[in-house]
């Protein structure tokens, strides 16, 4: 119904239309009875009568038209419902569901679409109408009604029926079906969806089922396990192998499937030979689709729960994945009262042949949010007596309910094994050539024989199926029952009674990859990488073995036992199957198709290199099965044989592989999702190759034969790695991008990049690019606030984060690539994260005063927060032994907890008399150390707690960060003191001198593996490397984060390094060491405050937080000279004398320094006279006077020539002064201030001008004058500038508002017309300084906030100095260029910076570099992609040189992309 406001008088009008009515009634009785009586008064009474039956009319038609406007209000209700959903649909339609729905509902969906507008038209029409007409008053609105009463009526009813038929169309069951359509249609795209997770068959379609009236005694304890559950629960059949397992699960599949006891919600039989694809999560998923295809219901709930999109099913925790397809969706869908039974078979092959236990562990792990379904919801489960699951189970569930079968032949089981025989030779005995009948004899010593094995039953029969001589040997009894490998060994000898050389060697070679294969095999496949003909395969050992194998949809052998007893030595020898000689023969020919023309330039067949793999319709479909497992196995093949590759004949292939297929090889992986593996296979190939393995002569021979160059594949690999490394972001989310960014922008020393000719049409690096392989690999966008906290997991697959914005990430260690959702559960800044040694667990500390414990596969939270702590706990550490963690608090406090159970053991550790900042343990657990606010380091007895020895003191500053040396012999600390140190943990002495480098505390330090290196990241934004033996430097300062770095730590393989930032990043590293590589910066080291040109534009000086000035020529950006050093601290504020042979600067130090412009020479002493930070100078015109702003408040003059002060100091300001500047005739000085005001000074008498500037809501942080002195400009850290008049002091204009962050730095140009601005947005603007307008699109490049910017004297560039470090230099005239054509646009997407090429074609007249790295169009399609080292290099739009860095120019005049990307190939 509609709401009492859409009618707010409906039910005052009811009333008054009722009494009306009555009135009307009682009067026209009256009157009728005056008319008998009275018959003058007849014509009047006839006039009263038709003026009442008249008002009765109005009235009608007023109830009529209130009781319609109630049913539109209604049926606009019942439309935006309608519209709202087919919205959706549409939007679904076009996003994901278009090829899963038919033509014709497709035009269904668009034309409800269209007609819910149109029926939204006409309600609006009826209702404006029916408002009208209500809302007439006074008496010319009565003469209206009265005189147009039936024509409303009528109308009134017309606009009735018009509701009626509105109704009935959308109500119609087309709607109603297209609506199911749809959503089934949204069940299939989340199917498909899971398909991509699950790569394997789990429908147990090769298995029988249990004969009728056998197994009776098991079927009924699961029966009675159904009916009696009262809870969530698991049935746990354990047996020894062939007892008949997986038929009882096949049976109870069956008799689920006919309601029989129970529904069936889902199967799952694990398959030995998919181990490699099995992992929890697509366990869950498989359960999922399994009841959303034989439940509508179920499946319709989840549909009608994410009505706008399903959760990512590839990426969120398992806990989530449970509740979201599972849990839900049976809660709100399943309405039955018979149990819903799920089944798992073969647990004990969950994994594959040889399991990683971390995927077993993971799946049963997940098994505890059983507990969280509805009561009749059971889980049934068979598998092998194996401790480890046994133990698992029992540790992680509860309401588990056991049976084991199998391991003594017993009455019933006998019996059935009866059974079983007389159905087999019953249904042979009808067959042509049916063996001979059975005598009870015979079947007696069959059923002894078989000892309760079903599968020693199964075999015997098979045999005898296609070999009716196999019965008398299956009769013989033997001395063991039941024995598998006599049995196997007499099939053999029957099999091939006379089997020659070849094919026993056939045989091995068949059976050997069969049971070595790392993923199931096809038939073809198998034959592809046997080099053998499928009918080969299928005369000599399928039809030979077939009551062993199973041929479809893979070549696999039924039972494990028999892989067993071919790797046992209980198999004759001659039919022995070697582990290690498969797998080096498997090596082989997996070399030899990548070798081959399966493996070619685009074997995904991709037309357009905009999209991205996972936009590309069955592009797994496109690699051949063999090519595929050659790609993803090989190192595997190589680790498992333990092969060099030393064979003269072998090198070729190998040499082969790396010159022509590495990079289509790259697009396999990147297809198939494999790029987490890449690194590893490509290190597994390197360790097969012998040193010397090839020697420079063996490349001679292969130039002199092809007459090409030639690297041996033993240097190549290393290139191949950083290769991957580097690009992995891009071509593991694009295979193109291996041709389109790798190869083009590798480093022009590498040997990838003597393969640049295989690119033609292609990027070009006109200037500058890569010199070497970058140090930053990768950087990780995630979190939304600072990164406080990082570490590698124990296998150096994954990255844990902890940040201020409350949460934990995992992220892939190899792509950068985010791995599910933010671990959520903390409610303030996660300020410290560590991995277990396992890697099975994850615990954080957090400022809520807590710890908590993560499952690290599944991301859910393990059991409650650990609390003990009375204030932030800011460092944790798990024990070598995984079993106990140590936190430290800023409660002054550490504390250990057992991770078991969670509680506090013993008491708190106590000791420093400040904060606790950081914590380590001793390698063999037996130390603690911690580091404190009150400078010093404590060691610990890790058992008892107590302190050892005295504190260790050597820093003067808070000690933020420390770490063990691998053999526990030495502790490195770094502290707030910008130094690290080296401790003795014996002694507690220190070692060496500190390790000077950094210029800003020190916040985060870790040894190498080896621990010969050190890593620390620190405040100054920097990371470095150092010598642990000698405390030096050894290789360049790692720059790349655009705030301080606050954790670092070592990938277990030390060949990355992590670091995470308060720019919200992560960053990985290469972490090599070695000698410095390449030449240092000439710049400054960290950011640049402060910027000026000389008077003449040739000269540019800048002031940093290095606590240096630099001098730079204009034209070339070249450093011009040394640093010019002197200040102790920051330089924050730089400038030219008019004459330009002076330079001024002030500096955090409280001081101002004059400088000769020529010779970079101090002149005299520091100018002292502040309390604190000078924040800004300025000379006055006549080059006389300098004017200086400063921290303490106040404005100082000071005699140019001299260094005296002048005066006192000019005081006014109640907040700090950030900026000062001279009028263009001296006589008046400005300043800006914290205090949200700009004051306008007489520097003859020091007093103010006038009252202070207001207008500003935040602190004033930059002034200037315009050049004709009428004129100041402000900027402000309300994001705004604002224009003043100096006479007046007010405000001439509205603020000039553009930017998104503060307001920096503001210049006037020479001729007064633009004004300039930086801001903490990273951007410069320009603006028209009359209107206010912006001239010209922002100029994007700087990576960190623009602190500083000026005009060059004759207006025709522009400079800017930011916080990352550099300075640029821009064409001022940009205002006028490409920006303000027509056919320029400005994107809607977010990007970082417009690149300017210098020729390119007009489809690539406009590119945009994304903070993710990717270069895009206007219309965000994926061109190529930078790396980070190259994204704040590359010429932006309007910049003409980066001064202390380096800058890249392209050419992308013939760079073929989209549709054309395939003309970039050549092959050689």
């Amino acid at each position: 119904m509609p709401s009492a406001s859409r009618v707010p008088n409906s039910t005052r009008v009811e009333e008054n239309a009722s009494t009306a009515r009555q009135d009307t009634l009682k009067i026209t009785k009256e009157v009728g009875e005056m008319l008998e009586s009275v018959p003058y008064v007849k014509s009047i009474a006839g006039i009263l009568v038709h003026i009442l039956k008249i008002r009765e009319d109005i009235i009608a038609n007023d109830e009529r038209c209130i009781e319609i406007l109630e049913r539109v209000g209604t049926e606009r209700d019942n439309l935006i419902d309608i519209t709202k959903k087919l919205g959706i649909l549409d939007h679904l339609a076009a996003e994901e569901l278009g090829h899963d729905l038919k033509d014709y509902e497709r035009f269904d969906l668009q034309f409800e679409l269209s007609r819910s507008l149109s029926f939204g038209r006409i309600l609006k029409d009826i209702e404006n109408v029916l408002n009208s007409y209500q809302n007439r008053k006074g008496w010319r609105a009565t003469i209206s009604k009265t005189m147009g009463r039936k024509e409303t009526a009528g109308l009134l009813e017309t606009h009735a029926r018009r509701l009626d038929n509105f109704h009935s169309r959308f109500t119609s069951t087309r709607l109603v079906d297209m609506t199911i359509a749809m959503s089934e249609a949204r069940i299939s795209s989340l199917l498909r969806r899971i398909e991509r997770i699950v790569h394997f068959q789990s429908d147990g379609q090769q298995i029988s089922p249990c004969l009728p009236n056998t197994r009776l005694d098991i079927f009924d304890k699961i029966d009675q396990w159904v009916r009696m559950a009262t809870q969530a629960s698991i049935f746990l059949l354990y047996g020894h192998p062939g007892t008949g397992k997986s038929t009882i699960s096949k049976s109870l599949e069956e008799k689920l499937a006919q309601r029989i006891s129970g529904a069936l919600g889902a199967v799952f039989f694990c398959r030995r030979q998919e181990g490699a694809n099995h992992s929890a999560r697509a366990f869950w998923c498989q359960i999922a689709a399994g009841l959303m295809t034989k439940h509508t219901s179920i499946a319709l709930a989840l549909a009608s729960e994410f009505q706008n999109n399903f959760p990512d099913v590839e990426s969120v925790p398992i806990d989530v994945l449970f509740d979201t397809l599972i849990a839900n969706p049976i809660r709100n869908g399943y309405k039955d009262t018979q149990p819903l039974v799920f089944i798992v078979d073969a647990l004990d092959e969950f994994g594959g042949r040889n399991p990683d236990r971390r995927v077993r562990e993971e799946f049963i792990n997940s098994l505890h949010h059983w507990t969280r379904l509805p009561s009749n919801c059971h889980l049934f489960i068979t598998t092998r007596q194996e401790t480890d699951i046994q133990s698992l189970l029992n540790n992680r569930t509860s309401n588990i309910s056991t049976l084991e079968v199998g391991e003594h032949a017993t009455d019933q089981s006998s019996q059935d094994i009866r059974l079983f025989f007389e159905d087999r030779f019953n249904q042979m005995y009808q067959e042509e050539n049916p063996p001979p009948q059975l005598t009870s004899d015979e079947l007696a010593s069959l059923v002894k024989q078989a000892a309760g094995l079903f599968i020693w039953a199964r075999t015997v029969t098979e045999m005898v199926r296609i070999d009716r001589r196999f019965l008398e040997r299956a009769i013989r009894e033997h001395d063991s029952l039941g024995d598998l490998g006599k049995l196997y060994t007499d099939m053999l000898l029957a099999s091939f009674p006379e089997m020659e050389a070849k094919d026993i060697g056939l045989f091995k070679k068949i059976s050997g990859t069969i049971i070595t294969a790392q993923s199931p095999l096809s038939l073809s496949a198998l034959s592809c990488i046997c080099q053998v003909k499928e009918s080969t395969v299928i005369d000599v050992f399928y039809r030979r073995l077939k009551p062993i194998l199973v041929i479809q949809p893979t070549l696999s052998f039924i039972h494990k036992s028999f892989e067993d007893f071919l790797a046992s030595g209980a198999c004759p020898e001659k039919y022995r199957f070697n582990p290690r000689e498969s797998h080096q023969q498997m090596s082989r020919w997996c070399l030899a198709i990548l070798n081959s023309p399966d493996l070619h330039f685009n074997m995904g067949g991709l037309t357009d290199s905009h999209k991205m793999n996972c936009d590309v319709p069955d592009l797994k479909e496109k690699v051949p099965e063999w090519v595929c497992y050659s790609c993803r196995w090989l190192g595997a093949h190589l680790a498992s044989s333990a092969f060099q590759l030393n064979d003269r004949d072998f090198l070729p292939d190998i040499q082969s592989f790396f010159d022509k297929n590495f990079f289509p090889w790259l697009e396999v992986i990147s297809i198939h999702q494999f790029g987490r593996y890449a690194v590893e296979i490509l290190g597994s190939i390197a360790s097969s190759i012998p040193v010397g393995a090839f020697p420079t002569s063996y490349c001679n021979i292969l130039i002199h034969l092809d007459k090409r160059q030639h690297d041996s594949a033993q240097n190549k690999i290393p290139d191949c790695i950083s290769f991957v490394r580097t690009f992995a972001q891009p071509i593991f989310q694009s295979y193109a991008q291996i041709y389109l960014s790798g190869i083009p922008l590798s480093p022009e020393s590498s040997l990838i990049a003597k393969q640049v000719n295989l690119v033609k049409n292609r990027l070009r690096i006109t200037q500058g690019g890569l010199k070497h392989w970058p140090k930053s690999l990768n950087t990780m966008h995630g979190h939304s606030s600072s990164v406080y906290s990082v570490a590698f997991s124990p296998d150096g697959q994954r990255i844990v984060s902890g940040s201020s914005d409350k949460t934990l990430r995992l992220w892939d260690a190899t792509t950068g690539i985010i791995i599910g959702e933010p671990l959520h559960g903390h409610s303030d800044s996660v300020r410290c994260v560590a991995f277990s040694p396992d890697g099975k667990r994850i615990v954080s500390g957090s400022m809520d005063k807590t710890l908590r414990i993560w499952d690290a596969t599944t991301g859910a939270v393990i059991g409650e927060p650990l609390r003990g702590h009375s204030d932030s706990v800011r460092a944790v550490a798990f024990s070598p032994n995984g079993q106990h963690i140590v936190s430290g608090s800023w409660d002054k406090t550490l504390r250990l907890w057992d991770v078991r159970t969670g509680a506090v053991v013993g008491n708190p550790l106590q000791g420093h008399s400040l904060s606790v900042r950081c914590i380590a343990f001793s390698s063999l657990g037996q130390v603690i150390a911690s580091g404190s606010d009150d400078n010093t380091l404590r060691l610990w007895d890790a058992t008892t707690g107590t302190v050892i020895g005295k504190p260790l003191q050597g820093h003067s500053d808070s000690v933020s960060s420390v770490a063990f040396s691998p053999d526990g012999q030495h502790i490195v600390s770094g502290s707030w003191d910008k130094t690290l140190r080296l401790w003795n943990v014996r002694t507690g002495a220190v070692i060496g001198r500190p390790f000077h480098g950094h210029c800003m505390s020190v916040r985060s330090v870790a040894f190498s593996p080896d621990g010969r290196s050190i890593v620390s990241g620190s405040w100054d934004k920097t990371l470095r490397l150092w010598d642990a033996s000698t405390g030096t430097m050894i290789s360049e300062i790692l720059h790349g984060h655009s705030l301080s770095v606050r954790s670092v730590a070592f990938s277990p393989d030390g060949q990355r390094i992590v670091s995470g930032s308060e720019d919200t990043t992560l960053r990985l590293w290469d972490g090599t060491t070695g000698a410095v590589i390449g030449k240092l910066i000439q710049g400054h080291s960290l950011s640049v405050r402060s910027v000026a040109f000389s008077p003449d534009g040739k000269h540019i000086v800048s002031g940093s937080s290095d606590k240096t000035l630099r001098l730079w020529n204009a034209s070339t950006g070249s450093a011009i000279g040394k640093p010019l050093q002197g200040h102790s601290s920051f330089v924050n504020s730089v400038a030219f004398s008019p004459d330009g042979h002076w330079i001024v600067s002030g500096s955090e130090d409280s001081t101002l320094r004059l400088w000769n412009a020529s010779t970079g020479a101090v002149i005299g002493k520091p100018l002292r006279g502040h309390s604190s930070s000078v924040n800004s100078v300025a000379f006055s015109p006549d080059g006389r006077w300098i004017v200086s702003g400063s921290e303490d408040s106040t404005l100082r003059l000071w005699d140019a020539t001299t260094g005296a002060v002048i005066g006192e100091p000019l005081q006014g300001h109640s907040l700090s002064v950030r900026s000062v500047a001279f009028s263009p005739n001296g006589q008046h000085i400005v300043s800006g201030s914290w205090d949200k005001t700009l004051r306008v000074w007489n520097p003859m008498t020091g007093t103010t001008v006038g009252k202070p500037l207001h207008g500003h809501c935040m602190s004033v942080r930059s002034v200037t004058f315009s050049p004709d002195g009428q004129w100041i400009a402000s900027g402000s850290s309300d994001k705004t500038l604002r224009l003043w008049n100096v006479t007046t002091g007010t405000v001439i204009c509205k603020p000039f508002q553009d930017h998104s962050l503060a307001c920096s730095s503001v210049a006037f140009s020479p001729d007064g017309q633009q004004i300039l601005s930086g801001s903490w947005d990273k951007t410069l603007r320009l603006w028209d300084a009359t209107s206010g307008s912006v001239i010209c699109k922002p100029l994007y490049g700087h990576s960190s906030s623009v602190n500083s910017v000026a005009f060059s004297p004759d207006g025709k560039r522009i400079i800017s100095g930011s916080e990352d470090n550099t300075l640029r230099l821009w064409d001022a005239t940009t205002g006028s260029g490409a920006d303000n054509l027509p056919t320029y646009r400005e994107p809607k997407f977010p990007f970082l910076q417009r690149i300017q090429v210098a020729t390119a074609p007009t489809s690539l007249s406009a590119l945009y570099l994304k903070e993710d790295g990717w270069v895009v169009d206007p219309d965000e399609e994926f061109l190529f992609w930078l790396p980070p080292s190259l994204r704040f290099s590359i010429r932006s739009n309007g910049c003409i040189n980066i001064l202390g860095g380096k800058i890249m120019d392209l050419d992308v005049a013939s760079f073929k992309h989209g549709a054309n990307w395939t003309e970039c190939y050549q092959e050689l």
